[in-house]
């Protein structure tokens, strides 16, 4: 109950859990102090009787996520209090049979902390400090410095790499992954043999186990991890201390994986995976997919794949290659002519689905994007880049395989510096200019959320140049007059004038050609809100205040919305005036408006949610006349991407961490 009362008080807050779970000044070591005690009591809701009354189990798993949230560096931590964080969080982990999402974070902090102890690991699996468990695949256990099984750290070490993947230390940057995964073979001390049977058995592991995330791994396994040995290979052999025939040890790793029923466990999973997304891809065993691609990569050997599997093509190309040489372009020619602006989104929506069952073009695919992403804006073309912008946050798989391959906070530095540095003032329509600003406001808003980049620092480095998404996460700032610059104030003065006074005749070219995007984003949530207070006082009529909303409902500003629409939420919640029914209305209006931007809907779905569930203080919101909940909640689902109940809850979840 008091872990439910905690949780409900920051769901309600709308703060990060740095502010509503801990103090925003608590240190480090405070407050894994109280993740201690949190993992303690994980440790005995598991141990307790299951109650179909309290669910003492779900509330202390989300309680230990946002805990674990709060951490946001443990440099500082000695190595003797990290062994012992490591060893309480590695037991439970092996010990009870934890939901998957805590599960994961539970695995991200062992994984860090081992990361950070470094050889004392060894001495700890020595002391047994790891409780080991018996493998299902294999002989042997995972203890014992000289023992040759260990899928824990590896499976531990390419989840990091793989869920956190957009990270520092994720797969994005190639240099660093191949840098750990040398680590990792240093560390172990094993054979080439020996570390890639445990390397490929970890990851087959993990593929099976993967679930709704099958397609990720799959793409990871086959498209990813064969290009990140390269250059493991070409970094130990640099070293020149060794003489490895890698192409044999990979081989008789393979030998030995290949051949076992955790390939029809992947396969199965994979399955179950594309029908969850309704693909429409032929069923193609998931090993010869590997097989050709290490082919192709020449890191084994055509006749060794022959006898692994009989029915492989070694001659035929991966299927986009080909498709490219019937067009007459290699395969990077005719991938970045589908990107072109006289090409729809939704077109492309179907050709993205072959190419994302493609995984041995995904490298060739992200190079591409980043690419051409880059060169358009240098270039300022605010068409091209708005359209490439648009396709990223529509067709959210392109993202989903880019993560894997290349840095995508390198993505959001372009974006956040061409809206710096562009210039609306030359343009020969700024109407058009700045709604194709907003799809590239929008693709930084969905993108950091979405894949929780930089939610500490919001800080992008690149070129010996920093820039800060930080005003991203004010959107939704009701700003007084004198806490407003001049320049701010004169802006907000115009624009009301423009949006919300009778005699206007609408936004005139010369307040499009003079307002940054960060200055709109800035003042347009107290445009709203003040403009309401003016309607309530009769100083502006419904219709002067419905025709100013309306600007906000098609492209050229409904970029905006975010921090508007958690504005008005925030403003009904907190009942600061008699009657919310205007604010509930125009709220209502923006949801259901079929142009309302699906990232937008997405964006806003949690505070929307704390609104659809509020029954406090003087209304209930679904009792309202006019106003239509199941309508609202429909959309918001539709948004999400939500079939059943149980995406619905994992969708808000996640959402509400990354608000």
């Amino acid at each position: 109950m008091l872990c439910r009362v905690a949780l409900d008080a920051h769901y309600s807050s709308g703060l990060s859990p740095v502010g509503s779970v801990v103090a925003y000044n608590e240190s480090t070591i405070n407050t894994l102090g109280i993740v201690q005690d949190a993992l303690a009591l994980l440790r005995t809701a598991h141990s307790l009787p299951m109650s179909h009354f309290h669910q003492l189990t779900t509330s202390v798993s989300e309680l230990v996520i946002l805990l674990l949230s709060c951490v946001s560096s443990i440099s500082k931590v000695s190595t003797a209090q990290a062994m012992v964080y490591f060893a309480e969080a590695n037991d439970l982990i092996q010990s009870f049979p934890l939901a998957p999402d805590v599960r994961h974070v539970l695995e991200t902090f062992v994984l860090s902390l081992s990361l950070l102890i470094g050889d004392d690991v060894k001495v700890a699996r020595e002391a047994h400090m790891m409780h080991p468990i018996p493998l299902a695949l294999g002989k042997g256990s995972t203890h014992g410095s000289g023992s040759e099984t260990d899928i824990i750290t590896f499976s531990l070490f390419l989840h990091h790499l793989v869920s956190y993947r957009v990270d520092d230390f994720g797969l994005g940057d190639s240099q660093i992954s191949a840098a750990l995964l040398v680590a990792l073979f240093r560390w172990t001390a094993w054979s080439p043999v020996v570390f890639y049977t445990q390397l490929f058995v970890s990851a087959l592991t993990c593929l099976s186990q993967s679930a709704s995330e099958a397609l990720i791994w799959k793409a990871f396994v086959v498209g990813r991890l064969p290009r990140l040995l390269l250059l493991f290979e070409a970094a130990v052999n640099a070293d020149g201390i060794t003489s490895t025939d890698w192409k044999r040890a990979l081989q008789a790793a393979l030998q030995t994986n290949l051949k076992t029923e955790l390939i029809a466990s992947c396969d199965h999973s994979i399955s179950l995976a594309k029908k969850a997304n309704k693909s429409q891809d032929d069923e193609v065993p998931f090993s010869r997919d590997l097989l050709q691609n290490l082919i192709q990569l020449n890191l084994i050997s055509s006749t060794f794949a022959i006898g692994v599997d009989p029915f492989i093509s070694t001659d035929d190309l991966p299927r986009l290659q080909a498709e490219a040489l019937d067009y007459g372009l290699d395969l990077e020619a005719y991938l970045e002519s589908k990107f072109s602006p006289d090409i729809d989104v939704e077109e492309l929506s179907s050709w993205i689905g072959r190419i994302a069952n493609d995984d041995s073009c995904h490298s060739v695919l992200s190079t591409v994007i980043l690419r051409r992403f880059t060169t358009l804006a240098t270039t300022y073309d605010v068409d091209a880049l708005s359209h490439l912008c648009k396709v990223l946050y529509t067709i959210e798989v392109i993202l989903d395989i880019m993560t894997l391959h290349i840095k995508v906070s390198d993505l959001i530095f372009r974006a956040l510096l061409f809206l710096d540095e562009y210039d609306c003032e030359t343009v020969g329509d700024p109407q058009t200019a700045v709604s194709h600003l907003g799809d590239i406001v929008i693709f930084v808003q969905h993108t950091t959320a979405r894949f929780h980049v930089r939610l500490e620092s919001e800080l992008y480095t690149l070129e010996n140049r920093t820039l800060s998404s930080a005003f991203l996460k004010s959107t939704d700032t009701i700003y007084t007059n004198d806490s407003l610059s001049h320049e701010d104030s004169q802006a907000f003065g115009i624009w009301f004038k423009a949006l919300f006074d009778s005699g206007s005749e609408g936004i005139e070219d010369s307040i499009l050609r003079s307002t940054q995007p960060k200055v709109l984003l800035k003042i347009s949530a107290t445009l709203f809100l003040q403009a309401i207070t003016f309607h309530m006082l009769q100083k502006i009529d419904k219709d002067t205040l419905t025709n100013g909303v309306s600007y906000f409902m098609g492209p050229l500003l409904s970029w905006t919305l975010v921090g508007i629409i958690k504005a008005l939420v925030r403003e009904i919640i907190q009942q600061r005036h008699f009657n919310p029914i205007t604010r509930i209305e125009i709220l209502q209006t923006l949801l259901l408006s079929p142009l309302c931007p699906r990232p937008v809907l997405q964006l806003v779905a949690p505070k929307v949610y704390i609104l659809l569930d509020h029954r406090k203080g003087k209304f209930n919101l679904s009792t309202l006349p006019g106003v239509d909940v199941i309508s609202i909640r429909r959309v918001i689902e539709a948004a999400l991407g939500v079939r059943t109940e149980g995406d619905l809850l994992s969708s808000i979840a996640i959402c509400a961490l990354r608000d």
